[in-house]
């Protein structure tokens, strides 16, 4: 296994940490790293103040019922506690590679990926109503790391591609499993969601387009501008010991 492959496996980390980068809330940061964005990335932190919780209460505004399968939303969400614990633990240890921890993130996506191959075959994928919006985003973070699985990404693209109403997934989720598919598969990303580090920093993977019409995709996502969204990797994930 390439290290190009462990920090794209880094990046998805911090999709869920962070997530933050590309469509966030005040509340998705801690105290602590508002304040960094707040000296370290000040047109971010703008931008969030302004976007980011305008879109929050919208999708709160989308979630107001009980999900009508509660097992699954508690076993996706409890999924997605783990692959976050596991990929914390390789940052926490200064992102070595090769490392027990790198084997153990490796090991939970082989452990997660035949679960989500059955629930896609089941149900297409889990909705608001079944699981709640964080059982939605739980699911979508499980299939964005199942990089062995690209038919499985590809479908599941396509489905929540053509959602529409309260099940709509987040803007920046349809446009970050569109990136992660492109990449894979060695093709110019839309929206430059997938990085790796490049000479001591975190920086996007080759994209389509000019940075005007990258930044134009990013905006209809609601996300980011690309730069802004560059600072706050680097300022809140510094790059380890790769």
């Amino acid at each position: 296994m390439t290290t190009y492959f462990f920090m794209r496996l880094f990046f998805v980390m911090v999709v869920l940490g962070v997530s933050s980068t590309t469509l966030a809330t005040d509340a998705d940061y801690s105290p602590e790293d508002l304040k960094v964005l707040a000296i370290k990335c000040p047109n971010a932190r703008a931008w969030l103040a302004l976007h980011g919780n305008q879109q929050g209460v919208q999708l709160i505004q989308t979630a107001t019922s009980q999900p009508t399968d509660p097992a699954l939303r508690a076993q996706l969400i409890e999924m997605s506690k783990a692959d976050a614990d596991v990929r914390n633990a390789w940052i926490n240890a200064g992102s070595p590679y090769p490392s027990k921890q790198a084997d153990a993130m490796m090991a939970l996506d082989a452990k997660n990926l035949p679960f989500l191959q059955q629930m896609v075959a089941r149900y297409g994928f889990p909705t608001v109503s079944q699981v709640g919006r964080d059982g939605m985003d739980a699911a979508w973070l499980l299939v964005q790391h199942a990089d062995r699985a690209p038919a499985l990404q590809i479908k599941v693209a396509k489905l929540i591609q053509a959602r529409r109403g309260a099940d709509s997934p987040r803007s920046n989720h349809v446009a970050m499993l569109r990136d992660r598919i492109l990449d894979n598969a060695g093709r110019k990303q839309l929206y430059g969601t997938q990085l790796t580090m490049q000479n001591g920093k975190w920086q996007p993977n080759p994209s389509e387009g000019t940075p005007e019409e990258i930044d134009k995709r990013r905006a209809e996502a609601a996300m980011l501008p690309l730069a802004e969204n560059v600072c706050v990797i680097n300022a809140l994930v510094p790059p380890g010991n790769n």
